[in-house]
């Protein structure tokens, strides 16, 4: 009785665990999201705090990320954070996870909503952006890795 004890409890806490790394995540994308729109750093603050990138392609990220940020800025310039959603990939409906290639699927991609509309795909690693938006290459949605 003893044995089946533990492994209940053992389970409850891998799968509370589970569940707080998500909610960590989700926690992270929606500050990283706060700081793009309020603008008190300047992108290139934004991609040094939040993105791991090779130093040789940081010029060309920033530039393509800094348009991605004016889109998310003027998207939600009423600063409405809690009309945004982020909600695991791997979560979603099945017919709403045909935009990514399955490759893309795993634990570590988000789907972000505002007022129930997409906004972005956002790929977290290690409390870092490593994927940002989103492209259509070939008839297949992809994330843009960093």
């Amino acid at each position: 009785m003893k044995i089946y004890s533990l492994i209940l409890v053992l389970l409850l806490l891998t799968i509370s665990t589970k569940a707080q790394t998500v909610s960590d995540d989700q926690i992270q994308i929606k500050k990283f999201i706060s700081e793009i729109v309020k603008e008190d750093l300047s992108d290139k603050e934004l991609v040094g705090k939040y993105f791991v990138i090779e130093k040789k392609n940081v010029k060309r990220a920033l530039e393509i990320l800094s348009l991605q940020f004016q889109y998310l800025r003027k998207t939600l310039a009423d600063e409405n954070f809690e009309n945004i959603m982020v909600v695991p990939y791997a979560s979603l409906p099945e017919e709403q996870q045909d935009h990514l290639t399955k490759q893309e699927t795993d634990k570590n991609c988000y789907q972000v909503f505002y007022n129930r509309d997409k906004l972005i795909n956002i790929m977290l690693i290690d409390n870092k952006v490593r994927g940002f938006g989103s492209l259509n290459k070939g008839g297949v949605r992809m994330i843009i890795k960093y």
